[in-house]
């Protein structure tokens, strides 16, 4: 049998768990030390402990946004993670302006109303200039400040649909003379439209991978995992770099009026942007999984190719180890759980069956 060279965890540092980390540092100090114990007794040597959420705050000290705890936890998993000998790629989540810290760059729909990340925090523009400098500024202070072996990009998207801020229009309209918002899947230049998005999501990763590789870390992804059955999907459908739409927005596809996320990984890897590539491949269906697998592995060219395997939903013990295999048998790099948190709740009898396995 095969053996992973990354057994990863991400560690879901938002939303409700982050009450799992107590805001008192000295109590805080000692369930880091028991979260990093844990992965390593389970084999973990790959952590992403989230340290940027969509409300525009923050588990490290910074000086541009607002720490939630009131103390440096993530110089705590740091310290931890070098002492258990596990790599540390801070999980950092893009766009999210959730505190409206700049609502002058925030992104709007077609209709010219605000788009939020999915769950109701403003997103910024990601094309903006301004907005780019903003986060780049935030990446910057963790990766300069902090002994980390990565950098972990989250939400490195766009939100579910392009963007139609004056800034958006007048750079499209710069280039090919015709205003996007008058244009539809008929319309002579919709490709180029979409192609105008998607590679300036590109360019913008380029400049992450840029900047955090100069500080001699490596860059890892939470990617969206390509497949046909994702694009066949209800409740997922996919245009990774193409919009989906009804004319005019009039018609409703699988509940959305339009979708794309311009995440174009597999040219992100052509490139050479990514270290490690990360789907996130939440299903209990193990048909899914072979299939990401076989397509995640040629996509993702040099860079190590990693399954994210979720602990939730419909998830069992039995199912998820029958994917840890499959993962093994196709010769994946590794494996990413999603998350630490979601394991400690499941039953100590399943979970030891997941521990085994991970082992």
């Amino acid at each position: 049998m095969s053996t992973f060279e990354k057994k990863a965890f991400w560690i879901a540092l938002e939303g409700g768990f982050r009450k799992r980390i107590s805001r008192d540092p000295s109590e805080g100090e000692a369930q880091i030390s028991g979260i990093v114990s844990d992965l390593a007794e389970m084999g973990c040597n790959l952590m992403l402990p989230c340290v940027r959420t969509n409300d525009n705050t923050n588990g490290y000290t910074s000086e541009i946004e607002k720490n939630y705890y009131g103390w440096d936890l993530f110089s705590v998993f740091c310290r931890e993670a070098k002492e258990k000998g596990i790599e540390i790629h801070p999980w950092f989540c893009f766009w999210g302006d959730g505190a409206n810290v700049h609502p002058e760059l925030h992104a709007v729909d077609w209709h010219g109303n605000p788009i939020d990340m999915g769950d109701g925090n403003p997103a910024l523009c990601p094309l903006r200039p301004e907005s780019q400098e903003y986060m780049l500024s935030l990446v910057g202070e963790i990766i300069e400040r902090y002994p980390v072996d990565g950098f972990h990009l989250d939400y490195i998207r766009y939100p579910h649909t392009p963007c139609y801020c004056d800034y958006h229009r007048e750079q499209f309209r710069r280039t090919y003379g015709a205003d996007p918002i008058e244009l539809d899947e008929g319309s002579e230049l919709w490709d180029a439209w979409n192609r105008f998005n998607a590679e300036g999501m590109s360019d913008f990763v380029r400049r992450v991978s840029e900047k955090v590789r100069e500080a001699g870390k490596k860059v890892s992804a939470a990617l969206f995992q390509i497949g046909r059955h994702v694009v066949d999907s209800p409740d997922r459908p996919l245009a990774l770099n193409r919009i989906v739409r009804g004319e005019k927005m009039g018609k409703v596809h699988h509940g959305r009026r339009y979708w794309a996320i311009f995440q174009d990984w597999p040219t992100w890897c052509d490139r050479g942007y990514l270290d490690y590539v990360i789907t996130m491949q939440y299903t209990p269906h193990l048909d899914m999984i072979e299939e990401s697998a076989v397509g995640g592995l040629a996509a993702a060219k040099e860079a190590e190719f990693l399954m994210g395997l979720g602990l939730i939903w419909d998830q069992t013990a039995e199912t998820l180890v029958s994917q840890i295999e499959v993962c093994r048998q196709k010769g994946l790099a590794g494996v990413c759980f999603y998350d630490y948190f979601h394991l400690m709740d499941w039953k100590a009898a399943d979970r030891e069956k997941v521990v085994e396995a991970i082992r």
